[in-house]
C-alpha cells in the first residue's frame, strides 16, 4: 500500500478483564492518505467482532465531525490488553475522538481517557464494568474520566457468602455506586458526556459544536426500508417478550412482583420512545431496541425458569437452533445484513 501520509497516536482504554479486575489497554490509531473507506483491526490476543464494529463505526463517525470524505482515507485499530479476550463496544467512543484528532490534527490531554459505544449519530452510548474501569484509569494516572451519560449512579453486582452452620450459601447482590463522589476519593474527576464533541472538548480543549451542530447521515431509500423491517422485527419481539413476561407475573411473590412490574413498565415505555423516535433517528433508535431485546429476552426468561415455565434444556435447545440457522450463513462482505446478522448471532450466543 503505497500512502502519501500516515497519522499516529496512542491511547488508552480502562477494561475489565475476566476475573473482574479494571485493566488498561493501550489502543494506536493510524488514518492513511489516499485510501478507500478500508478499516483494518488488529489486537493482541484476541477481540471480538462487536469491538471491530465499534472500530468501523467511530471511522465514519469521525470523518463526519472532520468534514472529510470517509473513502478517502484507510483507518488502522491496534489493540493490546492483557486480558485474553478483548470484546465489547466500550472503547468505541474512545476509538472516534482518536480518529477526529488525527483528521484534524488536534493534540490529545494524555491525563485523559475514557469508556463508551459510540452510536452511528454520534452520541455515546452506555457501557459497563464502570467502576473497575475507574479504578482503573485512576491508579494509572488519569485525572479525567469519561463516562457516558446518565450513568453517574451505577449499580453494580456483588457476591456474599453467608454461613448457616456446616453450609455456605453464596448469594447475588447488588449495590449503589456515585462514580462522580468515588472519583473524588481516587483523586479522579469523572464527567458525564452525550456525544464525541463533548468529549473531544476534554481532550482537546476545542469545541466543535458549533460548526457540527447535528451528525447527519443520507441514507438510501433501500438502506430505511432495510433499517424499517428490522426496527419493526425488533420492536415486536421486545413486546411480545413483555407480554408473555407480565402474564407470568401473577405467579412470583410479592416482592419480587414489584420489582418485575417497574421493570416491565421501564422497558415498554422506553421501547414506545424508541419507535416514536425512529422515524428522524432511525439507525439510533434501531440500535437502542436491540440492546432493549436483549434486557426484554432475559427478563422473561428469568421469569419463564423461576416459575417453572421453561426447563433450562428447552432455553438451550432454541440456542443452538438459533446458533446452527446463522452460522450456516457465508458472510463475504461487510454489508448492513451482514452485520445485523452477527449482532443476532452474538446476542444468541450470549
Amino acid at each position: 500500500m503505497e500512502y502519501e501520509f500516515v497519522k499516529t497516536l496512542e491511547v488508552h482504554a480502562p477494561a475489565v478483564s475476566s476475573s473482574g479486575v479494571g485493566v488498561i489497554s493501550k489502543i494506536v490509531l493510524a488514518v492513511a492518505y489516499p485510501g478507500s473507506g478500508r478499516v483494518f483491526f488488529s489486537a493482541l490476543p484476541y477481540t471480538e467482532v462487536d469491538t471491530q464494529g465499534a472500530a468501523r463505526v467511530a471511522a465514519f463517525v469521525a470523518s463526519v465531525i472532520a468534514q472529510v470524505d470517509f473513502s478517502s482515507y484507510d483507518y488502522y485499530v491496534l489493540v493490546e490488553s492483557p486480558t485474553p479476550v478483548i470484546g465489547g463496544p466500550s472503547a468505541g467512543a474512545l476509538f472516534a475522538v482518536g480518529f477526529t484528532s488525527l483528521l484534524l490534527d488536534l493534540p490529545l490531554n494524555s491525563t485523559v481517557t475514557m469508556t463508551g459505544m459510540i452510536n452511528p449519530d454520534g452520541t455515546i452510548g452506555p457501557v459497563g464494568g464502570l467502576k473497575e474501569k475507574l479504578e482503573a484509569a485512576a491508579s494509572s494516572g488519569f485525572r479525567v474520566f469519561l463516562i457516558p451519560s446518565g450513568q453517574r449512579i451505577y449499580r453494580y453486582p456483588v457476591y456474599e457468602e453467608v454461613e448457616i452452620g456446616w453450609v455456605t450459601i453464596r448469594r447475588l447482590t447488588y449495590r449503589v455506586l456515585d462514580l462522580v463522589e468515588y472519583g473524588v476519593e481516587l483523586n479522579t474527576n469523572v464527567v458525564e458526556v452525550s456525544t464525541v464533541l463533548d468529549a473531544l472538548y476534554y481532550f482537546t480543549g476545542v469545541n466543535l459544536s458549533e460548526t457540527v451542530a447535528n451528525l447527519h447521515v443520507n441514507l438510501t431509500a433501500e438502506l430505511v426500508g432495510i433499517l424499517n423491517d428490522e426496527l419493526s422485527e425488533v420492536f415486536n419481539y421486545i413486546t411480545k417478550y413483555i407480554s408473555e413476561a407480565s402474564n407470568i407475573l401473577s405467579e412470583v411473590e410479592a416482592d419480587s412482583h414489584r420489582n418485575y412490574y417497574a421493570l416491565l413498565s421501564r422497558l415498554n415505555n422506553t421501547a414506545t420512545s424508541l419507535l416514536a423516535i425512529s422515524r428522524e433517528h432511525l439507525a439510533y433508535a434501531l440500535f437502542k431496541l436491540i440492546d432493549l431485546y436483549e434486557y426484554a429476552l432475559t427478563t422473561y426468561l428469568e421469569l419463564a425458569t423461576s416459575t417453572g415455565r421453561l426447563d433450562v434444556k428447552s432455553i438451550l435447545d432454541s440456542l443452538e437452533e438459533t446458533l446452527n440457522e446463522y452460522s450456516s450463513e457465508v458472510f463475504s462482505t461487510c454489508t448492513l445484513e451482514s452485520s445485523l446478522a452477527r449482532t443476532y448471532l452474538y446476542l444468541a450466543w450470549y
